[in-house]
C-alpha cells in the first residue's frame, strides 16, 4: 500500500516549483508594464534628502525624527555602495526577492494548517498577482519589506513551538525589533512589549533552559528601540518614533465641521493650528510660530530637499505634532461621536481600496454611478463588494483567533508537543491583524487600505482555509452519497 506521506512530498515540491515559475514568468510580464519607480525617493515624505544619505548618511539618520530610522539607513546604504546606474536594479531586486518570500511563505503558510497544495498553489498564485502586492512591491517604500517580516515572523514563530531550535526563537525576536525601527505605526509599549512578553512567557513554559538568554536578547532590543524613543523625547519632546504622530491623528477631525472647531478656537480650548491643513509646508508653521529659520544641519533645516520636494524631516514638524495632537484630543473630548464616526470612516477605508474617501466629501462618492452598466458594476464593486467582502475575512481571521486563544488557554502545560505549534502562529497573526486595525483606526483618517496591506498575505490565508473547509465537506458529502449506491 502507497504511503500518503511519501506521495505528498514529491506532489508539494511541484507545485513549490510550478509556483516558482509562475511568479517569476508573472514579473517577466508585469515589470514591463509596472516599471520601479526609484524616483520617488526624491519626493516620498518618508525620505531624507537622497542626496543627504549620500554624502552624510548617518549624521542625517541621526537627525531623523519624522520616521524611523532602518529604512532610510538601507536606502542610503544602496546608494553609497552601488553606483547610480544600478541603485534602482539593485533596490528592485531586493524587492522582488522579498515579494518572491511572501508569496512562498504564504503557500508555507497554507501547507501547516492542513490546505492541499492545489488550493495553496491558486491561493498563493492568485495574491501574487493582486494589485496590492504589486504596488508595495514597485516602490521603494517600508509597505513590503514589514509584510515580508511579518509573514517571516509567523513562519518561525510556528517552528520554534515544534523545534525549539533557538534559530527560529531570535528570528521572531529580531522581527519584534524590526519592525518599530521601520515604521512609528509599531509602538514601543503597545507592540513591541506586549509581543516579547508573550514570546519570553511562551518560551519559559517549552524551553526553560534558553529563557535566560532570550530575555537578555528581548531587554537588550527593547532599549534599543527605547533608545530611539528617548532620543525623541529629549531632542524633539515627543516619545515616539515619529514626531509626524499628532498631525497623523489630527486626520480624524476631518468629520468635525470646520466652524465647530473654530469656535473651540474662539474659545480657547484649542489653538488656531487646528485651522491649518495637517502637513501644510514648513514655512507656513514657521510663520505661525514667529521662528527665525536655523541653519544646523540640512536634515533638520533645509525647508526643501536638492530635488525641489518639501523637506517632511524639517524640525518645525516636531512642534506642530505636539500641539495638533493635543488640539485633536482636545476636539475628541468636544465632539467625541464626530471623532466615533472618524473612526468608522477610517474602518470603512481600511477594508477598502481607495484612500481619502471622507463621508461628508462633497462628491458624495457613495453613490454609484449609473450612466453605464459598467460603471454601476465597476462602483459597486470598489465601493460596497469589495469592503464588504474584506470586511468578513477580517471577521473571520479575528474569529480563527478568539477560538485559538481560547483552546491555547485550555492546553496550558501541554505546549510540549509539536502538535500546538500552530496555537502560537494562529495567535500572533491575530495580533498582528487585530493590532494594526486598531491603530490604524485610531492613528489616521484616508490611508486605510493602505495601512491593510501589509498583513493582506494573512487574509489570503484565511481564503484558503474557507476554501479548504468548503472542499472537504463536499468531499465528504460526496463519499456519503457514494457509499450507500454501492451497498
Amino acid at each position: 500500500m502507497t504511503n500518503p506521506n511519501k506521495t505528498a512530498t514529491p506532489l508539494r515540491k511541484n507545485r513549490l516549483l510550478w509556483l516558482l515559475i509562475f511568479f517569476l514568468l508573472s514579473r517577466v510580464i508585469l515589470y514591463q508594464f509596472v516599471p520601479f519607480r526609484m524616483d520617488r525617493i526624491n519626493d516620498f515624505m518618508q525620505f531624507l534628502d537622497p542626496a543627504l544619505l549620500q554624502s552624510d548618511l548617518f549624521g542625517s539618520i541621526w537627525h531623523l525624527h519624522s520616521q524611523p530610522p532602518l529604512h532610510n539607513l538601507l536606502v542610503g546604504l544602496v546608494l553609497n555602495i552601488f553606483p547610480t546606474a544600478l541603485q534602482g536594479d539593485v533596490l528592485a531586486g531586493i524587492y522582488t526577492l522579498l515579494a518572491l518570500s511572501i508569496i512562498l511563505g504564504l503557500y508555507s503558510l497554507c501547507l501547516r494548517r492542513g490546505i492541499r497544495p492545489s488550493i495553496a498553489f491558486v491561493v498563493s498564485a492568485i495574491f501574487s498577482l493582486s494589485p496590492t502586492l504589486i504596488w508595495a512591491e514597485r516602490l521603494p517604500i517600508y509597505v513590503l519589506p514589514i509584510m515580508a517580516t511579518l509573514v517571516g515572523m509567523a513562519i518561525v514563530l510556528q517552528k520554534y513551538v515544534a523545534t525549539r531550535r533557538p534559530l527560529f526563537a531570535l528570528l521572531f525576536i529580531a522581527g519584534i525589533v524590526y519592525l518599530p525601527l521601520t515604521r512609528s505605526f509599531f509602538h514601543l509599549l503597545v507592540w513591541m512589549l506586549p509581543l516579547l512578553i508573550g514570546f519570553l512567557l511562551l518560551a519559559r513554559n517549552i524551553d526553560r533552559r534558553r529563557f535566560a538568554l532570550y530575555t537578555t536578547i528581548s531587554i537588550v532590543g527593547f532599549l534599543l528601540v527605547g533608545g530611539l524613543y528617548t532620543k525623541n523625547k529629549i531632542e524633539y519632546g515627543a516619545f515616539t518614533g515619529s514626531t509626524w504622530q499628532g498631525m497623523n491623528i489630527q486626520g480624524l477631525t476631518a468629520l468635525v465641521p470646520e466652524e465647530n472647531i473654530r469656535q473651540l478656537v474662539d474659545e480657547g480650548t484649542i489653538t488656531p493650528l487646528a485651522l491649518m491643513p495637517r502637513f501644510s509646508p514648513p514655512g507656513e508653521y514657521y510663520r505661525y510660530y514667529h521662528y527665525p529659520p536655523q541653519h544646523h544641519h540640512p536634515a533638520l533645516d533645509d525647508t526643501l530637499r536638492s530635488t525641489g520636494y518639501i523637506n517632511w524631516n524639517n524640525r518645525i514638524y516636531a512642534d506642530a505634532g505636539r500641539e495638533s495632537e493635543q488640539n485633536t484630543l482636545r476636539i475628541a473630548q468636544a465632539y467625541p461621536l464626530k471623532m466615533f464616526l472618524g473612526v468608522v470612516n477610517q474602518f470603512y477605508l481600511f477594508c477598502g481600496v481607495k484612500s481619502y474617501q471622507v463621508f461628508n466629501a462633497p462628491s458624495r462618492w457613495w453613490i454609484p454611478r449609473s450612466d453605464s452598466l459598467g460603471h454601476l458594476a465597476v462602483d459597486l464593486s470598489i465601493v460596497y463588494l469589495i469592503p464588504l467582502f474584506v470586511f468578513l475575512l477580517i471577521g473571520s481571521t479575528l474569529f480563527r483567533f478568539v477560538r485559538t486563544f481560547r483552546r491555547a488557554r485550555q492546553k496550558r502545560g501541554k505546549w510540549n508537543s509539536a502538535d500546538h505549534s500552530l496555537f502560537a502562529s494562529d495567535l500572533f497573526i491575530g495580533f498582528a491583524l487585530l493590532y494594526i486595525l486598531t491603530i490604524a483606526c485610531l492613528a489616521e483618517l484616508g490611508e486605510g487600505g493602505n495601512m491593510r496591506v501589509q498583513v493582506d498575505p494573512f487574509l489570503a490565508l484565511t481564503v484558503g482555509i474557507i476554501i479548504e473547509r468548503f472542499a472537504s465537506r463536499k468531499a465528504i458529502t460526496d463519499d456519503q452519497q457514494i457509499l450507500p449506491q454501492q451497498t
